[in-house]
């Protein structure tokens, strides 16, 4: 899919947990607002990881040529190569290191994505369990660290274990950022059934970046100091608002030219949730 949330060229991805490859170490804008009050996050709990693997690790069982069987032969496809190369023990299985090693690569060669934490130097702490964890914070390293201690048990993990933990990723990942796009709906006091000009279209790609530059501060309800923020930083002419204007004017123009073929060049311009969420 090419979307305003996945395309490889994406600065900005994925609720704080991503940056874009080659972007400064840090991963995030400098000169962000500095948000008081309890901040609306979102949260992913144990239930919702251990069903995105269980499914993954099911239909990798079962084969066959459903939907979620094919996405994870595409995967397993993108990450064979590299796990082929990888050193492994003596059971032919990769220790922690290269597991978060080749899950570095593969969101970054397919999505453009850099995790936080799974950096070559950059993993955190040992986490061998996911209660509830942030997805603006944390969640991706210890999503990950978790599963490998859940399945290794001293053994390593085999080609299938890493394809499910990705497929299991991915899926919490981009499911998150629709529902942040649906907040950044609701912030401008649109609706997902709204049919949007291009003004409006505007303002909620950088409410979208907005809230999620801002990570676990960003309130996701109140519409009226969202727009109190989008205005200082529009008023201070802050690098980072600089950033989101270029990035999502650049987004918008580059779908407009993609669906020219199909569009009245006379009528104004309108954008369904679809059209917003693959820009």
């Amino acid at each position: 899919m090419c979307s305003f949330m996945t395309s490889t060229a994406t600065f900005l991805v994925l609720l704080g947990l991503v940056a874009p490859c080659g972007a400064s170490t840090g991963g995030r804008f400098r000169g962000s607002a500095n948000v008081a009050g309890e901040a609306n996050t979102l949260r992913v709990e144990t239930g919702e990881v251990e069903f995105s693997l269980r499914t993954s690790l099911e239909a990798m069982l079962r084969g066959g040529d459903g939907p979620v069987a094919g996405r994870l032969a595409r995967i397993e496809e993108r990450l064979s190569q590299t796990f082929q190369a990888l050193p492994k023990n003596s059971v032919g299985r990769l220790a922690p290191r290269a597991v978060r090693y080749l899950v570095h690569g593969y969101f970054g060669r397919s999505h453009g994505w850099l995790i936080k934490g799974l950096e070559p130097h950059g993993m955190q702490a040992n986490v061998s369990e996911v209660h509830e964890v942030s997805i603006l914070q944390a969640r991706a390293p210890a999503l990950v660290e978790a599963l490998i201690e859940a399945r290794r048990s001293g053994r390593g993990l085999a080609l299938e274990d890493v394809v499910a933990m990705v497929a299991a990723l991915e899926r919490l990942i981009l499911d998150d950022s629709v529902a942040l796009l649906e907040a950044a709906y609701g912030l401008n006091g649109l609706s997902v059934a709204d049919a949007l000009e291009e003004r409006e279209l505007h303002e909620v790609l950088r409410s979208y970046l907005v809230v999620f530059e801002m990570g676990a501060r960003g309130n996701l309800t109140d519409g009226r100091r969202h727009r109190l923020i989008k205005q200082k930083l529009e008023r201070k002419g802050a690098e980072s608002w600089r950033a989101i204007v270029e990035f999502e004017q650049d987004a918008a123009q580059n779908f407009d030219y993609r669906r020219r073929q199909q569009s009245n060049p006379f009528a104004p311009s309108h954008y369904t949730f679809w059209d917003a969420s693959h820009i």
